[in-house]
């Protein structure tokens, strides 16, 4: 009984050493990343920090944190919160705060504001630190501008986790309940009052696979490429208007695509009427377009649906038939 009563002491003093231990390498580690930022020209300042969560986690309360790079861009939140299981720091929760963050960037001045918003990264154990999820989550959320609301919606789960069976490869997920593009966007797109509120649908589940897996070096080091886009989903529906795509492309080493995507749009006049509405495009590009579109529905069997099939062939890209011109490069420089 004395010999388990010891170990049980021993193991107790352990973990309150590696607690304090981990608690102290993150207080250093934000204060030293801080100062790094501090010599490259940024102002990055935290009024407090605080650290909690004994014994099982560490969490750390950043209050008044500031992050402005030269470029002029800039990131104001009251609080952050920062934790992570005491036996392993390479599963790192961000919790947002309540009140709005603030971004100030050459466009405008935004304001983010969510219930519950949280990002989280997982890593895999080891020297590489290969990632193996990040995942950011809300409930209701806007954005703002000077202007009024820009976006907001009822929930947003966005995720990007590592494929098992492919450690290279990665899948994307994102859904937003009641998407809703607000005053400002609805004003830029012209949009008429009696135009629906919110989107009914807006999701996408895709697979993306690189050269090498997304790891310390990508911090460090040249980015990861590109190798294959694998669009299982793309879903959007905004009242009577609808788009959904699918289809697989591969990449080569210099960015260059190869494969096929098909593309649904409903209801594609009133898009184009809308696009002209907008003065996107001038009465007289919408006719011609219309009339490459009419036929290229009539090719499908209805004038109100358009399906495309999108190619991309030896650096060339094709809608159906009809060449476009250069593929576009898919490069993460």
């Amino acid at each position: 009984m004395r010999l388990l009563i010891r170990v049980l002491v021993v193991v107790v003093v352990l973990w309150c050493g590696w607690w304090w231990l981990a608690a102290t390498l993150v207080e250093r580690g934000i204060a030293g990343w801080l100062e790094a930022r501090r010599a490259e020209g940024w102002d990055a300042r935290v009024e407090t920090t605080d650290v909690s969560g004994f014994p099982l986690r560490v969490a750390t309360r950043l209050e008044e944190v500031v992050i402005a790079d030269p470029a002029g861009v800039a990131v104001n939140a009251e609080s952050v919160v920062m934790s992570f299981p005491a036996y392993w720091p390479g599963d790192v929760t961000l919790a947002l705060p309540e009140t709005p963050v603030r971004f100030d960037t050459p466009a405008g001045v935004f304001l983010f504001r969510a219930e519950d918003g949280a990002a989280s990264v997982n890593l895999h154990p080891g020297t590489a630190l290969e990632l193996e999820r990040l995942l950011a989550t809300a409930g209701p959320w806007q954005l703002n501008s000077r202007g009024g609301n820009v976006l907001s919606a009822e929930s947003l789960r966005a995720g990007f986790s590592q494929k098992d069976e492919v450690p290279r490869g990665y899948t994307l997920a994102l859904d937003a309940e009641s998407f809703a593009p607000g005053d400002v966007i609805r004003s830029i797109l012209a949009l008429p009052a009696d135009w629906p509120r919110v989107f009914d649908t807006f999701s996408a589940d895709l697979d993306v696979r690189f050269d090498r897996t997304l790891d310390m070096r990508s911090v460090d080091a040249e980015l990861p490429r590109v190798r294959a886009v694998d669009i299982r989903r793309i879903t959007l529906a905004w009242g009577d208007l609808g788009f959904a795509a699918s289809g697989l492309v591969e990449v080569d080493a210099e960015g260059v695509p190869e494969g096929a995507l098909t593309v649904r749009l409903d209801n594609w006049r009133k898009i184009v009427a809308q696009v002209e509405r907008a003065g996107i495009v001038t009465a007289q590009e919408r006719a011609q377009a219309e009339v490459l579109l009419n036929a290229l529905a009539n090719m499908g069997g209805s004038t109100e649906v358009l399906d495309l099939d999108v190619r991309f062939t030896q650096g060339e890209m094709y809608l159906g038939a009809i060449r476009l011109g250069l593929a576009p490069r898919l490069m993460l420089d």
